[in-house]
């Protein structure tokens, strides 16, 4: 090789090494030095990101991002690059927005640094979540987790466990690590342990523990449930065991029913507790036999949290046979007068019979039942519920109760109550 070419390639390659050094830095420098208050650039896009290259984003199918209008739901979703608008004032980055997607014709006002590498963009958008204050720092991170092939874990596990940062960012940072990411050999395991480190701190803030246990309940391959179930065993802290088990309630996992019924069936638990475990069998995944271990295992329940759960549980379940079951608690003499009161209102909302409502109330003489049966008769507003506060307005033996009815029929606009109330006066 001659000297010229010895000397053309030694400066190729002190180029090529300056930019793999100095081009996160000279982004910002680029960004601080821009003519304009806003500032834009585009980097590669992650593969399962699209976008309409204005309002909204998704990726992976399933997570979508941003707002839609009529307009915007014909939009075809376009894979394309990540469009960053950083808005300044002076120096300082004071917003950032994201867009995936066709990118729009130049505007006047916005200075445009054109494409940049998505490992140098990732670079400075993680910078600035970690730097930032307000709700730029929680902002940065998104178009940090759509750039193509690079792995953010580290950075957001290190924002997730800085307790100087931002609570906001860090629950941000927490929930993405839930998420599918681009990222080459990232062990989820890792994950999981740093999630369980968080939310065991009882020195760390309550909405930040809380989101590390929610996000451990979407791991990947059921990452986090053992972990959760072993969190939930701990009934010497109760914090930790009530909300373990109310993210249990939200994964899904096959495993994670089996605990929870297995913790309903047992009932050891404090009564605070057992309630969030009640909550996981009677939720949005209960099946019948979900909701008849729950009726079946309802006489060892501890107190009032555990039972009401149950009983709410059971009346959104519906069906006559739990419609039946919450009468005849409301009739059993033997429970808690407070109990009886929830299970008519449990049974009023599952779907019961004014009939049925009605019978309870003529029945018993217990005036607090009876007003459980009077709210239940508004509630309901049907003209057989409207006849029967009437009766008691006009005739019932206790002078409280025909106060009671008097007052609630009092409210009603219906003409013919307002007539049957002046009737009564007269009388």
């Amino acid at each position: 090789m001659t000297n010229p070419m010895r000397i053309l390639a030694a400066a190729t390659l002190a180029l090529t090494a300056h930019v793999s050094t100095g081009s996160a830095q000279s982004l910002a420098d680029r960004i601080a030095g821009a003519s304009d208050p806003r500032v834009q650039f585009t980097f590669a896009a992650r593969a399962d990101a699209c976008g309409n290259g204005r309002s909204f984003i998704q990726i992976s199918g399933s997570q979508w991002y941003g707002s839609w209008n009529d307009g915007d739901r014909r939009d075809v979703c376009t894979p394309g690059p990540v469009r960053v608008v950083a808005d300044r004032a002076g120096r300082d980055v004071v917003s950032i927005s994201t867009f995936v997607g066709p990118l729009p014709e130049p505007t006047p006002g916005i200075t445009d640094l054109g494409r940049v590498r998505a490992r140098d963009a990732a670079e400075y958008l993680l910078t600035l979540a970690e730097r930032a204050e307000g709700r730029v720092s929680r902002d940065a991170l998104l178009p940090a987790v759509l750039a193509d092939s690079v792995d953010v874990t580290p950075r957001l596990l290190a924002l997730a466990r800085n307790q100087n940062a931002a609570r906001e960012t860090r629950r941000s940072a927490i929930s993405w690590l839930g998420r599918p990411l681009d990222s080459r050999g990232r062990a989820v395991k890792d994950v999981a342990d740093a999630l369980v480190q968080i939310a065991r701190d009882d020195d760390d803030n309550e909405s930040v523990r809380q989101q590390a246990l929610r996000t451990l309940a979407r791991l990947e391959h059921g990452a986090g449930t053992s972990a959760l179930m072993e969190l939930a065993r701990d009934a010497q802290k109760a914090w930790m065991a009530r909300e373990a088990l109310s993210a249990l309630t939200s994964s899904g996992d096959p495993r994670a029913r089996q605990y929870l019924r297995d913790v309903v069936r047992r009932a050891e638990l404090p009564d605070e507790v057992l309630a969030a475990g009640i909550r996981g069998v009677g939720g949005e995944y209960a099946n019948g036999e979900d909701i008849k271990l729950l009726r079946d295992s309802y006489a060892k329940f501890p107190g009032e949290k555990s039972r009401e759960s149950a009983m709410s549980a059971i009346a959104q379940f519906s069906g006559s046979e739990n419609v039946r079951w919450l009468l005849g608690l409301a009739h059993d003499a033997n429970q808690p007068i407070q109990m009886r009161r929830r299970a008519v209102q449990h049974a009023s909302r599952g779907g019961t019979s004014l009939s049925e409502i009605i019978k309870v109330y003529d029945e018993t003489t217990d005036t607090q039942l009876k007003d459980a049966v009077i709210a239940a008769l508004v509630e309901s507003g049907e003209k057989q519920a409207t006849d029967k506060l009437m009766q008691i307005a006009r005739s019932d033996d206790s002078p409280s109760m025909r106060r009671k009815a008097v007052n609630m029929l009092s409210r009603s606009s219906d003409e013919r109550v307002k007539r049957f109330l002046s009737e009564l006066v007269e009388r």
